[in-house]
């Protein structure tokens, strides 16, 4: 290995392990860290590191050392399962680093007694962990959150009117997967991918088009409105996360999952902006949003131009929870996990998403849909006022067929009278352009006047 190669591992270590910390120290970290931890996969990921210390070529003084660091790891392994078979909780009192044998090294230990003294389990376990050596430069605890894949907590992005990242639509200009019949749901098999047995659109699709699952796909077409009742919460808070990442930490996000944290009271009014809604009331509904985000066919297809691989990933998911009568000042945590290769998208007006969201779900999907036909650089977004500004040229955006129409607040329905589609989704628009969202020319649908003030 040469001596470049060897720089370039150490700082990539180093970078492990303060990312490490990072996520130790953030938000209800030390619980994340210890949950991690103390459990089979973390127990696995300690193990599989103190098998790597000991090679073949060494010898001497190092092959001793080696060991040692083998015997420390092994035995903190021990010792972390015996946590797990105990039920050992990460808010328990009475726990302490105490030097076992020379073999074992710091253990995690508890005090005898009732189990009040001492410090809570979760933080004796993260710091002996950020001491303890795992071979390569790194430290086990660098070892547990690499195999958890932990998303590291990053600032929420409190903008009103945030960037949305092109990356994740899975259709439209500049997409690569525009115009191959890849807007349909994909799931992950042995051999690669396949089109899923869920309902697949019989032609090409020319807008932007996130996760189909998430656009209620498997929901009984009765239960869908015409131009009336909220977007589906899977939905919302996919796009929520896609918002609440600031550019900044984009490329981050890409390598990485990242972690946005809220309180459960903001959290719910985002959803709910007009009421505080009963746990019996959101909570079915959250439970049924989280199993979307986390089905197979939620996951977007990504390609790195630069190294070629590709696969699926899920880029928004809910990390914490919080649940009881005194959950609402709890955190809840938003990960997210970008798909390589996000550039600035469209900007949106967070407020009047949120309310269209409350209020008619085909006019939300037709806002998400329309932000991303809207942003065309060199087309309909135009250098001016030192940047780049929203077109108000009607001859820069392209008439709408009565397809593309339906493709806007009807994406996925499978209503097969196509005339009543189009004249339900034209009522949906024409409630947007009285409430100041949209503009209406002939069949042409363009931003709002005050958009041609934004600067980007």
């Amino acid at each position: 290995m040469t001596s470049e190669h060897l720089q370039d591992k150490e700082a990539r270590a180093r970078e492990s392990n303060r990312r490490a910390w990072r996520i130790a120290d953030g938000r209800a970290g030390l619980r994340t860290v210890y949950a991690a931890a103390v459990s089979r996969r973390g127990v696995e990921s300690l193990r599989q590191a103190a098998a790597r210390l000991v090679t073949a070529r060494m010898q001497g003084l190092d092959r001793d050392r080696a060991l040692r660091a083998r015997g420390r790891l092994q035995a903190f392994a021990v010792r972390l399962e015996e946590m797990v078979a105990h039920g050992v909780k990460a808010s328990d009192l009475g726990w302490a680093p105490e030097l076992g044998t020379a073999v074992e090294g710091v253990l995690p230990t508890r005090m005898p007694g009732k189990g009040t003294g001492g410090a809570r389990a979760a933080e004796v376990v993260s710091r002996l962990l950020g001491e303890l050596p795992a071979g390569d430069g790194l430290t086990a605890l660098a070892v547990v959150v690499e195999g958890a894949d932990l998303p590291e907590p990053v600032a929420m992005n409190g903008h009103g009117s945030p960037l949305l990242p092109t990356s994740v639509a899975l259709v439209g200009p500049g997409s690569l997967f525009a115009n191959q019949g890849h807007f349909a749901v994909h799931t992950r098999l042995d051999s690669g991918l396949r089109v899923s047995e869920l309902p697949v659109l019989e032609r090409d699709i020319e807008g932007p088009l996130l996760p189909l699952v998430l656009y209620n796909l498997l929901a009984a077409p009765g239960c869908r409105k015409g131009g009336h009742g909220s977007a589906d919460l899977a939905l919302r808070i996919y796009v929520e996360g896609l918002c609440s990442v600031m550019q900044r930490d984009w490329q981050r996000s890409e390598r990485r999952p990242v972690l946005v944290s809220t309180t459960l009271r903001e959290f719910l009014t985002w959803f709910y902006p007009n009421r505080r809604p009963r746990p019996s009331e959101y909570w079915p509904r959250l439970m049924a949003a989280c199993a979307a985000l986390d089905r197979e066919e939620s996951r977007v297809p990504w390609r790195d131009q630069d190294t070629g691989q590709s696969g699926l990933r899920r880029v928004v998911s809910l990390a914490d929870i919080p649940r009881g009568p005194e959950a609402l000042d709890d955190s809840v945590g938003l990960a997210v996990h970008l798909p390589p290769g996000s550039t600035c998208g469209p900007k949106i007006q967070r407020s009047r998403l949120r309310y269209w969201g409350y209020t008619s779900e085909p006019a939300y999907r037709a806002l998400v849909a329309l932000a991303y036909q809207w942003h065309r650089p060199g087309y309909t977004r135009v250098p001016g006022n030192g940047g780049w500004v929203q077109s108000q040229d009607p001859n820069a955006y392209e008439e709408y067929s009565p397809n593309r129409i339906i493709e806007l607040c009807y994406p996925t329905s499978v209503n097969t009278n196509r005339r009543l589609l189009v004249s339900r989704a034209w009522k949906v628009l024409r409630r947007l352009e009285e409430a100041g969202d949209v503009r209406i020319v002939g069949n042409r649908i363009l931003p709002p006047l005050q958009d041609a003030k934004i600067i980007v």
